[in-house]
C-alpha cells in the first residue's frame, strides 16, 4: 500500500504545481488590431466574419483516437461590454472552428493561443470580409498572400503571426 501511496502524492504535487503554474500565467494583451484578410468574401449587408483558430485541446473520438477541438472564446464589444461567448465547435469530436457571423464594427477577442496562453485581440469586422485569427501552433498555418509584406501581418510578442493587419480608416 505505500507505493500506491507515494504514487498519489506525486500525482497531486505535479497537479498542484501545474495549477499554480496556470493561475500565475498573465494574459498577453496584443495592441495591433487584426483585420479581413484581403480581397473579402462580399456577403451581406452590414455583417463580416470571425473565424478564431484558439488553442486546441484533445477529445476522446473513440476507438483510442482523439479529436483536437478549438477551445471556446469570448468577444468583448467596444465598450467592454461581453458581447457574445463563443463555443468553438460544433460537437465536442469538431475539429474546425465555428464561423462567427457579426455586425461590422470593432471587438476584443480573448482566446487560448498555443503559444501564449490568455490573448485579448483588437479585431475588426468588415461588411462582406472574413478575418481569421491565427493563435494555433506556428506550424499549423503560414500566411497566404503571395504579395503581403511584413507590416501586412499582426503578431504576437513571440513573433508568430496571427492575421492580417485591419486596414486603417
Amino acid at each position: 500500500m505505500a507505493p500506491v501511496n507515494k504514487q498519489h502524492s506525486l500525482i497531486a504535487i505535479g497537479a498542484a504545481m501545474l495549477l499554480t503554474s496556470f493561475a500565475s500565467a498573465q494574459p498577453t494583451i496584443v495592441s495591433a488590431p487584426v483585420g479581413p484578410r484581403p480581397p473579402g468574401l462580399h456577403e451581406g449587408d452590414y455583417i463580416g466574419f470571425l473565424t478564431v483558430y484558439s488553442a486546441t485541446e484533445q477529445h476522446p473520438n473513440g476507438d483510442n483516437t482523439y479529436a483536437n477541438v478549438h477551445t471556446d472564446y469570448r468577444i468583448y464589444a467596444a465598450d467592454g461590454r461581453l458581447f457574445k461567448q463563443v463555443r468553438n465547435s460544433l460537437s465536442p469530436t469538431d475539429e474546425t472552428p465555428e464561423r462567427m457571423t457579426l455586425p461590422k464594427g470593432s471587438y476584443v477577442v480573448v482566446a487560448q493561443s498555443e503559444t501564449m496562453g490568455t490573448v485579448h485581440i483588437p479585431v475588426v469586422i468588415q461588411t462582406g470580409k472574413a478575418t481569421d485569427l491565427r493563435l494555433e501552433r506556428v506550424k499549423d498555418w503560414k500566411p497566404t498572400a503571395i504579395s503581403a509584406r511584413d507590416s501586412d501581418y499582426v503578431r504576437l510578442p513571440n513573433g508568430q503571426i496571427i492575421g492580417y493587419r485591419a486596414a486603417s480608416r
